[in-house]
């Protein structure tokens, strides 16, 4: 069985993944980037699903921008022509709650099992404690 993982696609605002005056994220590619990774994922025959690991967005501490660009990240990762599981990092939490994240992927729960290949795959979910809508 071979599978595809995808993770930290840090898709934000222009401006957004700066620490200490570095750029250290292309926020502002990172879509571009998962697109062009789509595609070769389409073109894998052997690839029997795709797991995404989370901090699919870089959070600005407002909910409004986070959504949207989570939305733009699901919904350009609905052109995969396989199967999607989706884990949440912290970033995707800093600003969403459990319950909005759960609505915006269509999940019951952000922990789940699936299986595939005659296996079982368990995907837990972090839980970040304390104040993290300040930036360290």
């Amino acid at each position: 069985m071979k599978f595809a993982v995808i993770t930290d696609i840090h898709h934000g605002p222009e401006g957004s993944g700066i620490c200490r005056g570095q750029q250290r994220k292309l926020v502002s590619k990172a879509k571009e980037e998962l697109v062009r990774t789509i595609e070769v994922l389409n073109d894998k025959s052997d690839i029997e699903f795709v797991v995404n690991l989370g901090d699919s967005i870089e959070d600005v501490n407002d909910e409004a921008t986070d959504i949207k660009y989570f939305n733009e990240i699901q919904e350009t990762l609905s052109n995969l022509n396989k199967p999607l599981y989706t884990l949440i990092g912290n970033h995707d939490q800093r600003t969403l709650s459990h319950e909005k994240l759960k609505e915006l992927l269509g999940l019951e729960n952000l922990y789940y099992s699936f299986e595939a290949g005659g296996v079982k795959f368990i995907s837990l979910h972090v839980q970040m404690l304390g104040n993290h809508t300040e930036v360290q």
